[in-house]
């Protein structure tokens, strides 16, 4: 089978998961067991693909960072997806952070990264807490891996600038700004409870954000995974 019909036919699999759950999600009016397992399949399908993509063109070093921050968001959504344990999905979305900034600029400028990382949330955490205000230990790390995407993101986008040419660097930033906007959602369902019940769209708003959030996520770990495949022109073109 040609690397292109591996390419088409992962995409439609791929497309025909993210038209189901988000049907099923319409209907239920948010995510259920069903949806949640078409969700958890698309994933497992990302990383599925890379592998046997790897395989067939012979050389593993152009994904070998891809492929590892997508083993790891297997576990990530186990815990997101099917346990009440957000935790220590988030934990693992840090470390798939750095990974990405791995995969951008190298392990050179790792340390630096991860010292400016540490000091805003700690310096974030402390104005939040001379301010009156509780913070758990969830909240200190939603923060740490917020900061992360951000600067990811902020990274990708002046590398995408310095090669306009280069699509693996194109859809690396556009599957982080997916991300964003997937985690934005996320904010809205997970800080519901501090809008007042006296806007009458509070829990419409609820809905519609709880299924905005897989609406950007999986489409954002698809073109993650297939902007590795640009690392070698030749990769696709074959």
């Amino acid at each position: 089978m040609s690397k292109k019909i591996w390419l088409y036919s992962f995409i439609f699999i791929e497309l025909t998961i993210y038209c189901s759950f988000i049907y099923l999600d319409v209907q239920n009016g948010g995510s259920r067991f069903s949806s949640n397992l078409l969700k958890y399949i698309g994933i497992i399908l990302c990383n599925l693909f890379l592998l046997f993509y790897r395989q067939s063109v012979g050389y593993t070093q152009p994904f070998i960072a891809i492929h590892l921050s997508l083993m790891l968001v297997l576990i990530c959504d186990y815990f997101l997806l099917f346990t009440s344990d957000f935790v220590w999905g988030l934990l693992v979305f840090c470390i798939i952070q750095f990974i990405y900034f791995f995969h951008i600029k190298g392990k050179y400028e790792l340390f630096k990264y991860s010292s400016v990382i540490l000091f805003m949330t700690s310096l974030i955490t402390f104005i939040a807490q001379e301010n009156g205000m509780t913070t758990q230990f969830l909240e200190i790390v939603a923060v740490f891996y917020f900061l992360c995407l951000i600067s990811n993101i902020i990274i990708s986008l002046c590398q995408a600038k310095k090669a306009p040419g280069n699509i693996r660097e194109q859809f690396f930033a556009i599957s982080l700004i997916l991300f964003l906007l997937c985690d934005l959602n996320v904010g809205v369902v997970n800080l519901i409870q501090y809008i007042p019940d006296s806007l009458v769209f509070k829990w419409h708003l609820y809905e519609f954000s709880a299924i905005l959030m897989w609406v950007f996520y999986l489409p954002a770990q698809v073109m993650m995974t297939v902007s590795a495949l640009f690392y070698q022109r030749s990769s696709i073109n074959c």
